[in-house]
């Protein structure tokens, strides 16, 4: 190709062609553009005009130079074909938390103008392919993604980069893969959270406490680790026997005998969340055991299910709604960037710590049989 102009003339038409690659899809986000010797080449171009027009597209943020790799599509362009759907993936919808973190995010999606597209993956990795597949072919505005088995390696990376060629932002809420840190993800503090309850029964003369963590979800890895920085910071041992793991299909439904032959010695418990506490408060009232003169316990996500029990369980609060709202005004936020986003966009709610009637003080209960 040659183009016969003058040297203002040919970098114009040099930055036109390139940012019409960017916007047909020939060039997508975070692809690397032609070097300078191939498009000095391919249209007979000066070294000089060739470095105009790009010098142009770095300034308005349309491509970056990295030295010594190339230089990059660097801004998402308009898409043809986009939908003015959002699509909202995650584990469960109708159980637990989600009702309340979906209103969230509806209530904010619907009065910008959005419609949605919603998909359950029951926390299986080809649940969150097909409905990735799915996103792919509908080309919705955005997606907000709760990811599954987020503690084991992520089997899904190349849709999700994929999604992010195609101009399409996402934000993780709950948790996020390690491989895909660069996603921006809205978050609970569950290392705050953990450490926050942990603290507590350590404060009130625990030394011996039993965690129970689910394995396959990095909240659970999270949340072990507050445990374990409490325990830390007070310098008590960590007791592999006192950690119980289980998986998204266990449940412990089976395991609860064994859990509390495990953890007999311990004096409190700190819960991954209210439906495992649910499992541990009634073991304990299949054994005679009360809450909290026998045992303590603590729990994360302060739902429904331990709202009218007989003992108040302290608990670490889930900002559910807050959650979606903020998961939906992100990426309404991204949408209007005209960006896949980055790390920048990312937020960890506050820990907030309710405290009811389940940790009992062993210093005065010890003193007290002394």
């Amino acid at each position: 190709m040659h183009w016969e102009d003058s040297f203002d003339h040919k970098y114009v038409k040099l930055k036109k062609w390139l940012i019409d690659g960017m916007t047909n899809g020939q060039f997508r986000f975070g692809d690397r553009l032609p070097s300078e010797n191939m498009l000095c080449r391919k249209f007979d171009l000066s070294r000089q005009t060739v470095r105009r027009a790009l010098d142009e597209l770095e300034k308005e943020g349309a491509i970056k130079k990295v030295r010594g790799s190339g230089t990059f599509v660097n801004r998402v362009f308009a898409q043809p074909q986009r939908t003015s759907s959002v699509g909202i993936l995650s584990t469960v919808l109708y159980e637990y938390i989600f009702p309340t973190i979906m209103f969230g995010a509806e209530n904010i999606l619907t009065s910008a103008g959005y419609g949605i597209e919603f998909g359950i993956t029951y926390n299986k990795v080809e649940n969150e392919a097909n409905f990735l597949k799915r996103m792919l072919e509908i080309n919705p505005m955005g997606l907000i993604i709760e990811g599954s088995k987020t503690n084991l390696p992520a089997m899904n990376v190349d849709l999700f980069r994929e999604i992010q060629r195609k101009g399409i932002p996402v934000v993780f809420i709950h948790n996020q893969y390690a491989e895909l840190s660069d996603i921006p993800c809205i978050i609970m503090d569950d290392v705050g959270s953990a450490f926050a309850l942990t603290e507590l029964l350590i404060q009130n003369g625990h030394k011996k406490i039993a965690g129970i963590f689910k394995f396959d979800d990095v909240q659970g890895k999270y949340r072990y680790a507050g445990y374990g920085k409490a325990l830390r910071a007070h310098k008590i041992p960590i007791v592999d026997e006192h950690v119980i793991w289980f998986d998204s299909y266990e449940w412990l439904g089976k395991e609860m005998n064994w859990v509390f032959e495990e953890i007999a010695e311990c004096t409190a418990i700190v819960c991954y969340n209210d439906q495992v506490c649910i499992k541990v408060l009634a073991e304990m009232k299949r054994r005679g055991l009360s809450v909290p003169t026998d045992i303590s316990v603590v729990s994360i996500d302060d739902t429904n299910l331990i709202a009218n029990l007989e003992v108040g369980i302290t608990s670490a609060v889930h900002p559910k709604e807050i959650i979606g709202e903020v998961a939906a005004k992100t990426l309404i936020k991204m949408i209007e960037d005209n960006t896949v986003g980055n790390k920048s966009y990312s937020k960890v709610m506050p820990v907030e710590i309710v405290v009811r009637q389940s940790i009992a003080n062993r210093k005065k209960m010890e003193k007290h049989h002394e």
